[in-house]
């Protein structure tokens, strides 16, 4: 009996568990030595994404006369990048007497891997894109029926607008977040599958039943396990798209989009428990590069407070060390801030929670990168402005970048790489148009 194997299935669903599975826990290493060597509590399903690493090498072997160049699918821009990345943490770290981990020294090899994956596997994740979202909402939604927790909302985004209440009373239903671990860990990925999903729909010359099924009850368990930051990362990403690509996209996807936008609004604005984290953040406070005292109570949200501590810390970087912590360096950084007196009595939660992240992508970029960060902002500009076509996979990865620089876990978790990765790839045909036409 003769056993085929599809791989183009198992690529998919290695690339759906990088972007989106990376809350799910495979093996625990807190109690292996081995964590306390290499720094990594856990593995996640993100990381199977090595995995295709196989099938690149068995093609390489066959290859003679190979490079760098040419390991690297001929991404010379890809190649810089890498390379920077790696003698800017060198550098920093020796230029500020910074000690460098095992664990650092792993996320650069990973981030050489990533962008290896990701020169060779570019225009197959391109072309499958829609298989691959298809992918995850069906386990999506799976994983939420699976989970039942039994309480919607955890966080003080407590929104208890009629569906839900509806929904528990009548059905005895409670669709929970899924595999996540956070709803704003939801939110991060949801945006963007909402947006790409609205575009695909817009498109459709022959909808998908089953896909619009899958769709709407995304929605709704998106909506029964909400944050604000999904409420905030979508009107930024609705603003953003608007402005670039009002003539490219049809006038279906606009009308789709606002109308869950105005959904989305009616959410967040019945609940003050929502708005309070937006209305709370404080930018005189920020500008004085003051951040909340330990008293009887603190007297913000706990989220906000970290928001402001990233952004005195952002401050604090451009100022005096301009040239950034290198590359992993936002937890060295905020740990310095936290040691200086002015800060001796904060609320001790500021002092310890997401130091690696800062919640925010946009603040790990600027104070790990410092000045160097502008030119991945230049780089995202440019690909919004020289995009003739957009496709769901275009759209994904815009509005992936701005949610996650509203909230983000990192560089590797949701796929974040992968958008910078995206915008020096294209960097390379943008030039090649506008070089003049060979004799």
């Amino acid at each position: 009996m003769n056993l085929k194997i599809n791989y183009q299935y198992i690529y998919i669903f290695l690339f759906t568990s990088f972007f989106f599975l990376w809350d799910v826990n495979i093996l625990d290493l807190k109690n292996f030595d081995v964590s306390q060597i290499i720094g990594y509590k856990s593995i996640t399903l993100n990381y199977f994404i090595i995995l295709l690493l196989l099938p690149i090498f068995y093609l390489l072997s066959r290859k003679k006369n190979l490079s760098i160049y040419k390991i690297f699918n001929n991404q010379k821009y890809i190649i810089l990048f890498v390379s920077f990345v790696i003698f800017h943490y060198f550098f920093t770290n020796i230029l500020y007497n910074q000690i460098i981990t095992t664990y650092e020294v792993l996320n650069l090899f990973f981030l050489i891997i990533l962008s290896f994956i990701y020169c060779h596997y570019r225009n197959f994740l391109s072309n499958n894109f829609e298989s691959i979202l298809f992918l995850y909402l069906i386990i999506f939604i799976g994983f939420s029926f699976y989970e039942q927790k039994g309480v919607f909302n955890v966080g003080q985004c407590n929104n208890k607008f009629f569906l839900i209440n509806f929904i528990q009373s009548e059905f005895q239903i409670y669709l929970s977040n899924s595999f996540y671990l956070e709803n704003s860990h939801l939110a991060m990925m949801m945006t963007g599958v909402i947006f790409s999903s609205i575009l695909i729909l817009a498109r459709s010359k022959k909808l998908s039943i089953f896909f619009l099924f899958l769709f709407f009850l995304s929605i709704l368990i998106t909506l029964l396990n909400y944050s604000v930051t999904f409420f905030i990362s979508y009107l930024v990403c609705q603003i953003v798209i608007f402005i670039f690509f009002y003539k490219k996209i049809s006038y279906k996807f606009w009308i789709y989009s606002f109308l869950f936008l105005f959904l989305n609004s009616f959410v967040f604005f019945s609940d003050i428990n929502c708005t309070k984290k937006v209305t709370d953040f404080n930018v005189k406070d920020v500008l004085a590069k003051k951040i909340d005292k330990t008293g009887a109570k603190v007297s913000k949200n706990l989220t906000t407070l970290i928001y402001e501590r990233s952004a005195v810390l952002t401050l604090n970087t451009l100022f005096n060390q301009p040239l950034g912590w290198g590359n992993d360096g936002m937890d060295n950084a905020t740990i310095n801030l936290m040691n200086k007196p002015e800060y001796k009595n904060i609320y001790w939660h500021a002092k310890v929670l997401n130091l690696k992240d800062g919640l925010s992508n946009f603040f790990k970029m600027i104070n790990e990168f410092g000045f160097f960060s502008l030119l991945i902002f230049y780089l995202f500009i440019r690909y919004l402005l020289n995009r003739q076509k957009i496709d769901s996979y275009n759209l994904f990865i815009i509005t992936l970048f701005i949610t996650q620089c509203i909230r983000g876990a990192g560089y590797f978790n949701g796929g974040f790489i992968f958008c910078f990765l995206e915008f020096i790839y294209f960097e390379k045909f943008i030039n090649q148009s506008r070089q003049p036409p060979s004799n």
